[in-house]
């Protein structure tokens, strides 16, 4: 069987314990990685380069999940005040995991934060808020309906490896508060919605496989 690592967030228990650190991963990710006929495996924010090229030797394939914001130091940006809640410790972690899983050619999934991680470490911006697009955003992005229900449509891109699997469009989830702004050079757009976000790209090069979705497809089968 295919073994697949998911990225892990990291999250402070204040109410039982005293600043205490702990590794989160949504039991979806888990579920859905079992569901296509895989093993799946944590990998948590632990900030060394041996460790992670150890964990990741083994593996078939990393989904970087979502969570909380990227830190705008990432892009080069100060903070503005309607950038949410950021993890440091996560993004120097995912940045040496995306570092090795590169240098092992190993496919790549990024899911919504995942999706934007990927983005800016590889030299592309992100917008910290949607009200901050020069376009007008019409559509709600931050859905309140059952997370397993879709919210909006995607136009998908001919050529694309997304069309491949779900055609000319297709009914999306959503739960995010920023967006794509500049995408870096090395992907090209897969998808976008009616209102211009950026919902999906993949990498150019056929030398490694990465795909970046916006919505969160764990959430739509279990």
């Amino acid at each position: 069987m295919k073994k697949i690592g998911i990225s892990a967030g990291l999250y402070i228990n204040n109410k039982m314990f005293n600043d205490y650190k702990m590794t989160c991963v949504a039991n979806n990710y888990m579920n859905s990685v079992i569901l296509a006929g895989a093993v799946p495996f944590v990998l948590p924010c632990i900030a060394n380069e041996d460790i992670i090229e150890e964990q990741l030797k083994s593996l078939d394939g990393i989904i970087f999940s979502g969570g909380e914001d990227c830190s705008p130091d990432l892009y080069n940006e100060e903070t503005l005040s309607k950038c949410g809640r950021i993890t440091p410790e996560r993004d120097e972690a995912d940045m040496l995991f995306l570092k090795k899983a590169l240098e092992l050619k190993i496919p790549i999934l990024g899911i919504c934060r995942g999706t934007q991680l990927l983005n800016v470490i590889l030299g592309g911006s992100l917008y910290q808020d949607l009200s901050y697009m020069e376009e007008k955003v019409f559509l709600k992005h931050q859905q309140e309906i059952n997370q397993a229900l879709p919210s909006h449509k995607i136009k998908i891109q001919k050529d694309s490896f997304l069309r491949d699997i779900l055609g000319e469009e297709a009914w999306v989830n959503s739960f995010h508060h920023q967006s794509i702004k500049e995408l870096a050079s090395c992907f090209k757009i897969s998808a976008k919605s009616s209102d211009g976000v950026i919902e999906a790209y993949e990498s150019k090069s056929e030398d490694y496989f990465m795909l970046g979705v916006q919505w969160h497809p764990e959430n739509e089968n279990v």
